[in-house]
């Protein structure tokens, strides 16, 4: 597709669309001052992705949580 120019119109033209759709989904969200994250990242920290021997997977993730995310929660809100 790099060398067909009306591909690469067509998939420009979804992906801004797409990408207008999304922004207009998320501005009630943002702009009523009602969001908060720390739910969502304290449920994402005590219950990690985890594997069948119960191992975390993505334990640099827990941690970037733990340690950044949820304390400056009130940046992300």
């Amino acid at each position: 597709m790099k060398n067909n120019n009306i591909a690469a119109s067509i998939l420009t033209i979804l992906r801004l669309y797409l990408g207008f759709g999304f922004l207009v989904a998320i501005e009630g969200k943002i702009t009523s001052g009602q969001f908060n994250a720390s739910e969502f990242i304290a449920n994402a920290i005590n219950n990690p992705v985890t594997v069948p021997d119960g191992i975390s997977v993505f334990g640099f993730y827990t941690a970037f949580l733990e340690s950044i995310a949820l304390p400056n929660v009130h940046i992300m809100n």
